[in-house]
């Protein structure tokens, strides 16, 4: 297991269950809601490739965390280059595309992505299952 990676896809609802709070705003904004938990993070926050978030919302799905959003609210481009350049060093070379205004850097590593997300006002790193990503960044950050 991975210990500069903050929440571990795959881990079970239980390994967290006190340090969360379930965000009833946001869980409405999932497409078919399906089996999908959205929660907000409560303790303080752990560190993603040695970096703290101001906040972390995590997706279960069932008891399956599936997908974290890490939002970060410096958004200088020197800290996004820097985190960059950590994730390309973890995973290679990355994908980068421009959507809705936003500057997306993609990172695979076997079924799970990282995407490192710079906006006017914050840095966000979402990642989890593949397959759903994209879902996620359309139903929930746009």
């Amino acid at each position: 297991m991975n210990s500069e990676i903050a929440f571990h896809i795959g881990d079970q609802y239980e390994n967290w269950e006190f340090d969360l709070e379930i965000n009833f705003d946001l869980q409405k904004t999932i497409a078919n809601k399906e089996l999908y938990l959205v929660y907000n993070w409560v303790s303080q926050q752990k560190k993603f490739l040695n970096y703290r978030p101001h906040s972390a919302k995590l997706i279960y799905y069932w008891d399956i965390l599936n997908t974290v959003i890490l939002n970060f609210l410096n958004n200088e481009q020197a800290f996004y280059n820097n985190l960059n350049q950590r994730l390309t060093k973890k995973f290679n070379n990355p994908i980068i595309v421009n959507k809705n205004e936003d500057l997306i850097y993609k990172f695979k590593d076997e079924e799970i992505e990282y995407w490192s997300i710079l906006r006017n006002d914050s840095i966000i790193i979402l990642y989890g299952y593949s397959k759903n990503l994209e879902r996620f960044y359309n139903t929930l950050l746009c």
